[in-house]
């Protein structure tokens, strides 16, 4: 009895083909994470980690799943692209939450104010001092 044999270039055109169908979907993820990061982040770098993460859900799907290839590659598409982020990003994950809310906070007082927030202000709303303010800054 002869051994079943896999087809290797069959299997390797299979990849190649769902790669080729889910490009676009690299570039819609990309977009839609680009809305929620600085600026200074490239669109191309985004979706240069997503290609990554796209070749890496070819490999590892398996089909048998109950979710379509689309679905699962995008968990891994902008998984990579997260990963790009947090790895070049030099403030930590908790700096970066402090952060914004000392953003939120002057966001909304300029807002009801209509100009700039004064330091005060702001440590108030946070409710934090001035100087715990000036140290997150």
């Amino acid at each position: 009895m002869k051994p079943e044999s896999i087809d290797f270039d069959k299997a390797a055109a299979d990849r190649d083909a769902l790669v080729g169908r889910h490009t676009d979907l690299v570039r819609q993820i990309a977009l839609k994470l680009k809305r929620r990061v600085p600026q200074h982040v490239d669109l191309n770098d985004l979706m240069q980690s997503g290609i990554v993460g796209l070749l890496e859900a070819a490999q590892r799907y398996d089909g048998s799943g109950r979710s379509t290839f689309a679905t699962f590659a995008s968990y891994r598409i902008r998984g990579a692209m997260v990963d790009l982020l947090r790895k070049s990003d030099m403030m930590s994950r908790s700096n970066r939450r402090r952060l914004r809310s000392v953003d939120s906070a002057q966001a909304d007082l300029q807002s009801a104010s209509l100009g700039k927030a004064p330091p005060a202000l702001v440590a108030k709303a946070m409710g934090i001092s001035v100087d715990a303010y000036h140290r997150l800054i």
